[in-house]
């Protein structure tokens, strides 16, 4: 006699081992993505000194917002030491 209750059970082991392989299909195809998009920006960073937020979020967009922030916050400090150069310079004058 078949026991229905071993077949059903033997059925969802094979469920679930599926489920686990194909997640880790899934993780190892986004950690090959991952690589990809970190070589793809070293290669951009290589060719290019200083490429746009834009070309970097071509790519990888969380990256490329944190590199927009960076630049944002690279500008503001250029743009608060020139304020404070031109402050001593008229100091300086007088």
């Amino acid at each position: 006699m078949v026991d229905l209750a071993r077949v059903y059970q033997n059925a969802e082991n094979i469920k679930a081992r599926r489920l686990q392989n194909r997640t880790g299909q899934l993780q190892l195809q986004e950690a090959m993505k991952g690589i990809e998009r970190r070589e793809s920006l070293e290669e951009l960073f290589a060719k290019q000194q200083k490429p746009t937020a834009q070309e970097v979020m071509a790519i990888d967009p969380e990256a490329g917002f944190d590199y927009q922030k960076f630049l944002n916050e690279q500008d503001e400090a250029g743009r608060t030491l020139a304020t404070e150069r031109a402050g001593a310079i008229g100091r300086a004058a007088l």
